[in-house]
């Protein structure tokens, strides 16, 4: 009785170690079908962009002594040099305006704000010709694109153009200071006027 009691349990014993194995086995191989998936994924790309606007291609930049007194000597044609005022800047086919806001006070060559619109009207007046085709931001937003490449830059969906009358408004704080922007499509989807900057302190 003793006996088969005894190999009883050996066998029991044999069967749970053939068990583990089996299990470690199996576990390992989990492990290395885990991490030869691994290794082969491809890396994730990443896209770089900037949801801020903050200056132009050509160099202006709200805030910017510096910047705003090259891109005025290098692309604005009979600049006055005095920049203690509100300034309003056509491109060089005269179809887009881009208006300067200075804030009283403050340093010359220092625009607060920035605003690019169609100059449907084909104004006259009080505007300072330029040599710059089209007024493009840091970002690449300019006027005429669509929402569906606006969304792309920016990163967000066009639910939230569309459901807000075709308007994108962005506001934020940057070193202390309130920015905002602001975009506006027209009924074409197109973007028809943009404006950003930092308010009044």
């Amino acid at each position: 009785m003793f006996k088969v009691n005894l190999i009883s349990i050996l066998f029991i014993v044999f069967s749970c170690n053939n068990d583990n194995s089996s299990i470690k086995e199996n576990s390992n191989f989990v492990e290395d079908e885990m991490s030869s998936k691994k290794n082969d994924r491809k890396p994730t790309e990443t896209k770089a962009y900037s949801p801020v606007d903050s200056s132009l291609v050509e160099g202006l930049a709200i805030w910017s002594p510096l910047r705003t007194e090259q891109f005025f000597s290098k692309y604005i044609l009979g600049d006055n040099n005095n920049r203690s005022y509100d300034k309003i800047i056509r491109n060089v086919d005269g179809t887009q305006n881009m208006k300067l806001t200075h804030l009283p006070g403050s340093d010359e060559n220092t625009y607060r704000y920035i605003e690019i619109y169609w100059n449907r009207k084909n104004l006259k007046g009080d505007r300072t010709n330029s040599i710059i085709k089209e007024f493009i931001t840091n970002s690449r937003v300019k006027l005429g694109m669509s929402i569906d490449s606006f969304c792309k830059i920016k990163n967000i969906a066009p639910d939230q153009i569309l459901d807000n009358n075709n308007t994108y408004i962005y506001n934020t704080v940057i070193d202390g200071l309130g920015y905002r922007s602001k975009y506006l499509f027209d009924i074409n989807y197109k973007l028809e006027k943009f404006e950003f900057g930092y308010d009044n302190p």
